[in-house]
C-alpha cells in the first residue's frame, strides 16, 4: 500500500468519524496524521474542517432543540440539549440557563403528574418506576427526597400486587 493510499484511507476513516460526532477520536486522528506527514496540505485543511463540522453541528442541534422547544417537546428537547451542552461555550450556557431551567422543571411538573396518577390508580409498578426516574434524573429536588422516604412502602405495595 502506497503513503498516498494509506492517506486518503485514514481522510476517509475521519470523515467516517466526523459523520459519526465523534470529535476527540477525529481530532486525535488528525493530530497524528499531521504529525506523520506534517507537509501534507490535506493533512493541515482537516483541522478547519473539524472545526467546520463542529460549528455546523451546533447550529444544526441549536435549531433543532429550538423547534422542539417551540412545539412543547420535553423530552425531545432534554435529549437533544443533553448532546448540545458538549457544543456550548460557558457564556452560551449562561444565555440558554433560563430556557433550562424552565425545561426541568416541566418535566420535573410532567413527572409529578404521572406518579401521582400512577398512585390514584394504584398502579404500584409504574409509580415505583416513576419514582426510580425522579430519584434519578432530579436527586436533589423535593420530590426525589420525598419519594425516597417512601420508597420501601411502594416497593412493599408493588410485592403485594404480584
Amino acid at each position: 500500500m502506497t503513503k498516498q493510499h494509506r492517506h486518503e484511507r485514514v481522510i476517509a476513516y475521519i470523515d467516517q468519524l466526523f459523520e459519526d460526532y465523534q470529535w476527540i477520536k477525529a481530532h486525535q486522528t488528525i493530530e497524528r496524521l499531521i504529525d506523520a506527514d506534517i507537509e501534507n496540505e490535506s493533512a493541515q485543511a482537516m483541522r478547519h474542517k473539524l472545526r467546520q463540522a463542529m460549528r455546523f453541528r451546533k447550529k444544526e442541534l441549536l435549531g433543532k432543540w429550538k423547534q422542539a422547544l417551540s412545539r412543547g417537546e420535553i423530552d425531545r428537547s432534554l435529549a437533544i440539549l443533553r448532546e448540545l451542552d458538549n457544543y456550548l461555550t460557558p457564556k452560551e450556557g449562561l444565555s440558554l440557563q433560563n430556557t433550562v431551567k424552565r425545561l426541568f422543571e416541566k418535566k420535573l411538573d410532567e413527572l409529578a403528574s404521572e406518579f401521582s396518577k400512577a398512585v390514584s390508580y394504584k398502579q404500584w409498578l409504574r409509580a415505583l418506576q416513576v419514582g426510580h426516574q425522579v430519584m434519578y434524573e432530579f436527586p436533589n429536588s423535593r420530590m426525589a427526597h420525598q419519594i425516597e422516604e417512601k420508597i420501601d412502602i411502594l416497593r412493599q405495595k408493588v410485592a403485594n400486587s404480584a
